[in-house]
């Protein structure tokens, strides 16, 4: 990790750590430096682990520009508060479109443009019930969207 400069390899993966740590004690870890890969760059590969850091300098504005964008993309969907109250509510209880609409007093339009949204965002889970379709909330997809924006923006900061 001092040759890294980092205290973790990769901050929401503290598993990385601990397998960094065992393969360095076996002989099987190999650190390279790299332009072209972020900050740090994790690969196992035939029971070796490749650990790269990055060589841009840490103000480079490409790569800064390229987090903005990735984080802003990755968060966009949740900065409506329309939006994320409907995602809020369907964590608590499944709700098809028409019940949605109906609890939030919004047009059934509005509510499946809102919907369209999220399921792009890859946030709601769907199961059909007769002819309608019961919506919730997709807990560990969102901890993947939350962490991947997470990780990219602190990536700055090692």
């Amino acid at each position: 990790m001092e040759l890294l400069q980092r205290r973790r390899l990769w901050p929401s993966r503290p598993e990385l750590d601990e397998l960094a740590e065992s393969d360095a004690a076996e002989g099987r870890l190999v650190l390279s430096p790299g332009w072209f890969y972020g900050d740090i760059h994790v690969v196992e590969l035939d029971g070796m682990m490749y650990v790269g850091r990055g060589v841009r300098p840490k103000g480079d504005e490409e790569g800064c520009r390229h987090t903005a964008i990735y984080v802003s993309n990755s968060l966009k969907t949740f900065a409506d508060p329309t939006r994320l109250a409907i995602l809020l509510w369907l964590a608590h209880q499944p709700a098809s479109v028409t019940e949605i609409a109906r609890h939030f007093k919004l047009s059934q339009p509005t509510v499946s443009a809102h919907v369209q949204l999220l399921r792009e965002a890859g946030v709601l889970e769907e199961k059909s019930e007769g002819r309608s379709a019961k919506l919730s909330a997709n807990e560990e997809s969102l901890r993947r969207i939350f962490s991947g924006a997470q990780d990219k923006l602190l990536e700055h900061f090692a």
